[in-house]
Formats: C-alpha cells, sequence, structure tokens
C-alpha cells in the first residue's frame, strides 16, 4: 500500500476513535511527548507529567515519552515519519507535545530545520489531537549568527501556533530571566544547572496542557513529586525496552541467540509498565491536599 493511503486510512481510523475533547487536561487525557535527546533525558517532560499529576489527582491521566536522542520531525532516527507517527497513533493521544527542536545541532540551517517540523505539525493537525509545540531555546551570551538562526526558528514555531489546535509552550521570557539570575555579570560564567533549564521548559508545556499560568506548578521538591518522577524514569525504560528491540538485532545482530524469547521480556515489561502505573496512582491519592505540593507562590522557578 503506498505511504500516502496508508497515513490517510491512519489518520481517519484515528479520527474516528477519538471522542470530543477538551482543550486542557485537567480532566484527564492522554499525553505523548515526542522529540529528540532533551524529550528523553526524563528531564522537563517527566517535571511536567509530576506536576500534572500532583496537580489533578482525581484526574484520568496516561503520559507516555517517545523521544529519542538524535531524532527529527520526520522520523530520522525511526526509520522514517510513517514510523514515528504510527508509533504516536498507538498510543492514542489527546495532547501530543512535540519537543522538535528544543537545542539545534552547531551547524543547523534555518531550511534544514523549519519544513520538516511544518509538515510534521501540519500532519498532526489532521487529528483530533491537540498540539502543544515547544519553542527551542537559546543562551543570550552565544554568538549572533547562533542566535539569528534560533529567532529564525522561533519565529517560524510561532507562525505554527496560530492554526487551530496548535499550543504555544514558550520558556524563553522564564529562561531569560534565570539567565540574569546566574549570570549578573560575565554572559560565559559556567553554566548553571540543566536540572533549571528543564524545569523552566517543564513549566511552559504545563501551562500549556492545563491552560493555567505558571504560578499554579507545583513545586517539584516534594517527596511526592521526587517519588513520581523517580518512577516515570522507570516506566520510560520499560516502554523503551519493550519497543525498540523489535529490530534487527534479533536476525542477525548480537542479540540473535536472544530469537524466541522475545515475548517472554515483552510480557514481563508490560507487567512492569503496569505496576509502576499503580504506584504512581497510591503516590498521587496520598499526595492529595498536601502542603508541600501545593503551587509555589509567584510561580518562580523551585531551585
Amino acid at each position: 500500500m503506498p505511504l500516502q493511503w496508508m497515513m490517510s486510512w491512519v489518520f481517519l481510523t484515528a479520527i474516528a476513535a477519538g471522542a470530543v475533547r477538551a482543550d486542557s487536561v485537567k480532566d484527564g487525557g492522554r499525553v505523548l511527548f515526542v522529540g529528540a535527546g532533551w524529550t528523553e533525558q526524563h528531564g522537563y517532560a517527566a517535571m511536567a507529567e509530576a506536576a500534572v499529576l500532583l496537580r489533578y489527582p482525581q484526574a484520568s491521566l496516561m503520559f507516555r515519552n517517545i523521544g529519542r536522542t538524535g531524532d527529527r520531525p520526520d522520523g530520522a532516527a525511526r526509520g522514517g515519519m510513517d514510523k514515528l507517527l504510527a508509533e504516536i497513533i498507538a498510543f492514542e493521544p489527546t495532547h501530543v507535545v512535540v519537543g522538535y527542536p528544543l537545542v539545534l545541532p552547531a551547524n543547523a540551517t534555518d531550511s534544514s530545520v523549519v519544513p520538516v517540523l511544518h509538515d510534521f505539525v501540519m500532519t498532526l493537525r489532521k487529528t483530533e489531537w491537540h498540539v502543544v509545540l515547544v519553542s527551542p531555546i537559546w543562551d543570550p551570551g552565544w554568538p549572533a549568527e547562533r542566535v539569528r538562526r534560533y529567532e529564525a526558528v522561533r519565529a517560524e514555531v510561532l507562525k505554527l501556533t496560530q492554526a487551530d489546535g496548535v499550543r504555544l509552550a514558550d520558556p524563553m521570557s522564564s529562561y531569560k530571566r534565570l539567565v540574569k539570575r546566574w549570570r549578573p555579570t560575565e554572559p560565559f560564567d559556567p553554566v548553571f544547572p540543566p536540572e533549571l533549564v528543564h524545569r523552566v521548559i517543564a513549566q511552559s508545556v504545563y501551562a500549556a496542557l492545563t491552560g493555567e499560568l505558571a504560578d499554579s506548578f507545583p513545586p517539584l521538591s516534594s517527596r511526592p513529586a521526587q517519588g513520581l518522577m523517580a518512577k516515570i524514569k522507570l516506566r520510560d525504560e520499560a516502554y523503551v525496552r519493550r519497543t525498540r528491540p523489535q529490530d534487527e538485532t534479533y536476525i542477525v545482530g548480537r542479540r540473535r541467540h536472544e530469537q524466541g524469547k522475545f515475548s517472554e521480556e515483552l510480557a514481563a515489561l508490560e507487567e512492569a509498565e503496569q505496576t509502576l502505573r499503580s504506584e504512581m496512582d497510591e503516590i498521587r491519592r496520598a499526595a492529595e491536599g498536601s502542603p508541600t505540593t501545593q503551587p509555589t507562590a509567584g510561580g518562580k522557578v523551585d531551585p
């Protein structure tokens, strides 16, 4: 079947299967994170997920992170956009958080990034899914040419968010305040902890998913939040192990001796994911109403 026909059928199926969905996740939803290395690192995605889960402990929510290092909106690290879209569709999301490109490669040009991002977002818009597009961030202390490339990509991202069903998660304003706070003098002082950068991105994603201001972002230093993020990391690792090994390594590669045993591993990993989700629900119920999970006044970045 030609790729165009296959994708048309897949998206019609996705639309038919989906009910009318709320803009925010306050009343529940299925949120999928897709992107490259920054998404896969269990940083901003895990933080945003933990914040939403704690903020709405009664909502029926499910998250999945399919970020993959080296990937692009055209599915460069997965064998093509059709395989990337198939993985998205399999989750049946209500919201798709697009983390391409959070950080541009040093040799990237405007023309190498924007067209594939445009095609990817326009493809997602053919469904009933809500799309959250994360704007790339840059350091104001970088050389002018590199900043110019980032600003050009950000301008294109802003254009894409003018389309129906696409929301912007823009961490740059908070990031600039963070830069001034940590680098009051020289622009090339040692870089502040990456965790803080991830947290700024997480706040913008949280605001886009919930429709609330970043002021309502729960503190991530609490024990429930830390417990959730630890479980999220284990759950994502189980998913990666469950899906990525299905390639040529079982046929001609280094895992050939495991051929025929993958079904046993698959069942164990699926059970592990379900167990972790149950444990996460218990953390949410136990933390409901706890002062340690209430929003931080002023929406400041929780160091």
